[in-house]
């Protein structure tokens, strides 16, 4: 079985700032010992629907709504990637952070985002808070898990655990990706 050499490049880490990413930036630090990684929060800009809300709204108006709640939604994303990286410097690692916007899927922009900064692997938590609760694996993870080009490290609440609670966490990791299908 040939493989690709493993990546000198950063970690790409997915966090939204639940306790699945948060948990992901633990077991990253602890199963990976990364030198370098960068946390990554992706947000979606609403200015492509602006136009749909027009309905009793002149055009500069839906316009300039759309860009004051991006600009909400960007200083959110900077201050989420901003507690990831905290986060990652008490346990001792070098982060920074990274606030995106995306006009295309989360996981797709993580995965492009992987790609960009030559990764070593993307870490993300297996659920996060895109209200899709109750999943074995969130839409984001999933879609990382299954398109993502290099090694995910997708981590799991215990069995048992409920969000929220202190648990010690599972992981699961797919460096299928890494293999030569030759």
């Amino acid at each position: 079985m040939n493989r690709r050499p493993m990546s000198s490049g950063p970690i790409v880490l997915g966090y939204d700032g639940s306790e699945h990413s948060r948990e992901a930036i633990q077991r990253a630090a602890s199963l990976l010992r990364p030198t370098r990684m960068e946390v990554v929060n992706v947000w979606r800009s609403i200015q492509p629907e602006a136009g749909a809300a027009l309905i009793g709204a002149s055009r500069g108006m839906a316009s300039e709504a759309a860009r004051r709640l991006d600009a909400e939604r960007s200083a959110r994303s900077a201050e989420l990637a901003g507690e990831g990286v905290e986060l990652a410097h008490g346990l001792g690692l070098v982060a920074s952070r990274v606030s995106l916007r995306s006009t295309t899927t989360i996981w797709r922009a993580i995965c492009e985002l992987a790609i960009e900064r030559h990764a070593a692997a993307v870490v993300v938590g297996s659920r996060g808070l895109s209200g899709l609760g109750g999943a074995l694996l969130g839409s984001v993870s999933s879609g990382v898990l299954h398109h993502a080009d290099r090694p995910v490290l997708v981590v799991h609440d215990s069995p048992g655990s409920s969000e929220g609670a202190a648990s010690p966490g599972s992981a699961s990791v797919d460096s299928s990706s890494t293999q030569d299908p030759s």
